[in-house]
């Protein structure tokens, strides 16, 4: 790739990572990231170097013998290569997104191919065959299906992209990853590896809770490993709270000689900063933590192999055999005509520069060869650089490989057998008649709600009515406060409306005719303020007020906090928390992660604290996890579905997003994901049925009701919303 053609990627980088709040330390690493890497690899046997020049020509060349060079010309400048073991097949992804196969053949006389992998299916299927013209939709500035990540197994037999695993003689799908990760955004895969002789894939996703401006949202980095012919997960390793904001952050190596991951924990980094006890003019910051892991053994301990510089923030490679480091350090002060950065070799144990070389270009793609005497990196100019590394010079020993354990690993607090619940694919057969159509109020909550004494009631605007839990039809209506002047919310933990006028917050019973239901009450009054919203959360309720103009309002560092954001309990309207923001909804105080998004809590814990029960929930790797809560006892997961990546259709192809839902009550729980409703028993673990959502259909509304067992869906259409929806019970006899 040229330097003009890399600027264009950096370009389209900067543009993809855009968003309302301008860059963030996130986009701007994850854009360094990418444009660190190179389509620059070795063959697994580390005999052949295969690379892709500015032309974008593909180069099989032999480091022995360099007059064993063979070429493949390719249509689409390339992103990133995965070579086999003899570097006979080369998987490779475009930067379009785009995935391609290149075999250089066999025999005295070998013919060189090219296959491309085409668009999945409408209802996310496999295609059928890969085609050898390239697919049109491959020549857009991203493809719709953009892959950033591509590994090919070491017999070239499957190619693994950031969402399946391709057979690659037969076509076939052999595994779907997961995509996403929990309620609302998708991890970015950052690395795919096999290892242990190609039976296990490795996956390297992260996610980036600061890019996506999500209040409370989280950011880590985890290492998932699959075992890629039973599907199950094998082993999880994770990074919570990492920050993901540097070049180093995002770093990650395997070696397949040692199995040992690589990677590197900014953490501590963090908590010294945070701490204050950093003073810039005394002393450089704080080191991050080179650590490896073996994804293999179960159990086995992280160890802190080096505290690397913090800065300069450059690219990384290690030792496959875990002697040393080698860090790409950028020149600030750069002149021109002068240096532009340094190749620093560290030796790990006795942390002793071994080698520094000076750079007059840039270098990207760095990649040791497998005896870790050589690195190799391509230039600015699409030079192939090759710099050797004094071995005899080494304190380090080599790391010594341990072989891979027999059965998976438990992963953090799972009981035994909780990963093996029964799979079943039945339709849920419809509970009532027929499903109920309803108008959405325009001031509500628009949604059906259950009360405390597990009635279903569907908000009508000026009225509520009680519908029979046997046939969907009506038993009785109650009149809501709403007028010209009130907005009203129906909250069930209050067993009550939470009503808005002007400056005035105030409760009201559902039922006010009732004899022994207590009256009416003032929950808040904010003079030259107004209440603006209101949400029912699990045990709370969150409102937001805004300052009317010429409110005095507080300041933080200049910024004035126009809204404000309360936390009532629920059952006796008392303050519970108060969080102030600017105009546009951003924190000028404090963090409010527990009043605008609840689904960031740990496990066991809502938006007043630790629960009892069940908690039920997407977690890691798209899967949905049942922990037993009690205060004061450790959790238990008690069974968790779908940590697996059996083949099946890739999630939400030509389909709108999906929120995801989840609801439990009692052995029973339901989540909704992409197009389908899915039932549980959780004491038994297993699946009880599913109910399929038509196309361009979206669920807006979940509950499970243990006694009654019913599953209630509300959903509607790109005809019907956001005016109309449809509410269905669903049997779970």
């Amino acid at each position: 790739m040229t330097p003009r053609s890399l600027a264009a990627v950096l370009s389209m980088l900067l543009v993809a990572g855009a968003h309302a709040g301008g860059n963030t330390a996130q986009d701007e690493a994850r854009t360094r990231f990418d444009a660190s890497l190179a389509p620059l690899t070795l063959s697994a046997d580390g005999q052949w170097r295969l690379h892709v020049d500015a032309q974008s020509v593909l180069h099989r060349v032999n480091l022995a013998d360099p007059a064993q060079h063979r070429t493949a010309a390719l249509p689409l400048p390339v992103w990133l290569l995965s070579a086999s073991r003899s570097g006979q097949k080369v998987g490779f992804v475009t930067t379009t997104g785009c995935v391609g196969l290149v075999d250089f053949g066999t025999g005295a006389a070998p013919s060189t191919r090219t296959t491309w992998q085409p668009p999945p299916g409408p209802d996310g299927s496999a295609p059928a065959s890969w085609t050898d013209a390239l697919p049109t939709e491959c020549r857009a500035s991203v493809a719709p299906w953009q892959h950033r990540a591509v590994a090919l197994s070491a017999n070239g037999r499957l190619l693994a992209t950031r969402r399946e695993v391709i057979d690659t003689e037969t076509h076939q799908r052999v595994a779907t990853l997961p995509l996403s990760d929990d309620a609302y955004f998708s991890p970015v895969v950052l690395k795919l590896r096999f290892a242990d002789r190609d039976t296990k894939l490795l996956v390297l996703s992260g996610r980036f809770g600061e890019v996506d401006e999500g209040l409370g949202s989280p950011s880590d980095l985890r290492l998932a490993v699959w075992d890629v012919a039973t599907h199950a997960l094998f082993n999880l390793l994770s990074h919570v709270d990492a920050d993901n904001d540097s070049m180093h952050a995002l770093f990650s190596d395997f070696s397949p000689q040692t199995g040992v991951f690589t990677w590197v924990d900014t953490r501590r980094y963090r908590d010294v900063l945070n701490s204050g006890a950093w003073n810039p003019e005394k002393s450089p910051p704080p080191p991050y933590d080179l650590v490896q892991e073996r994804p293999g053994r179960c159990g086995a301990p992280a160890i802190v192999r080096y505290p690397l510089p913090s800065r300069p923030d450059g690219e990384l490679v290690v030792d496959p055999w875990g002697r040393w480091v080698a860090e790409l350090r950028p020149i600030d002060d750069t002149k021109p005509g002068g240096d532009v950065a340094r190749l620093v070799v560290t030796d790990i144990d006795s942390r002793r520069t071994v080698s520094t070389v000076a750079l007059r270009e840039q270098l990207r793609g760095l990649v040791a060869t497998p005896d870790g005497a050589t690195i190799l990196a391509q230039s600015a100019s699409d030079e192939v650089r090759s710099f050797e590394v004094d071995v005899a010079a080494l304190s380090t020993p080599k790391t010594t490989a341990q072989a891979w354990d027999a059965t998976p690993c438990r992963i953090e607090d799972e009981a035994p057998g909780a990963r093996a619940p029964a799979r079943v694919t039945r339709a849920l057969a419809p509970a009532w008649p027929q499903a109920r159509t309803h108008a959405t109020p325009i001031d509500g909550s628009g949604a059906p709600f259950v009360m405390r004494d597990g009635t279903l009631w569907l908000d009508q605007g000026s009225t509520i009515a009680q519908l029979d839990l046997s046939s969907g039809k009506t038993v009785r209506t109650l009149p809501t406060p709403r007028s010209d002047k009130i907005r009203s919310m129906p909250v069930p933990a209050s067993d009550g409306f939470f009503n808005m006028q002007g400056d005035t917050l105030s409760w009201r019973p559902f039922d006010l005719a009732r004899q022994a239901v207590p009256g009416k009450r003032l929950v808040d009054v904010r003079p030259g303020w107004t209440v603006d919203e209101v949400r029912p959360l699990a045990r709370s309720v969150r409102v937001v007020w805004h300052a009317n103009e010429g409110t005095p309002v507080r300041t933080k560092d200049g910024v004035q906090g126009s809204l404000a954001v309360v936390l009532y309990d629920a059952a006796s309207g008392r303050r519970l928390r108060e969080f102030l923001q600017d105009a546009g909804g951003y924190d000028i105080e404090d963090e409010s992660e527990t009043a605008w998004s609840t689904e960031w809590l740990p496990r066991c814990r809502d938006d007043q604290g630790a629960t009892t029960g069940t908690d039920w929930r997407f977690d890691a790797l798209g899967s949905l996890r049942a922990t037993r809560c009690a205060p004061g006892e450790a959790t238990v997961t008690t069974a968790w579905f779908g940590l697996d990546i059996a083949p099946r259709p890739l999630e939400g192809a030509g389909d709108d997003p999906q929120r995801r839902l989840t609801s439990v009550d009692g052995p029973l729980a339901a989540a909704v994901d992409q197009r389908t409703v899915r039932a549980f028993d959780i004491d038994g673990r297993r699946e009880l049925g599913q109910v399929a959502l038509g196309s361009g259909q979206l669920a807006t509304w979940l509950r499970v009701l243990a006694d009654a067992r019913l599953l209630l869906v509300e959903t509607c259409d790109d005809n019907t919303c956001p005016d109309h929806a449809t509410l269905q019970a669903w049997s779970l006899k």
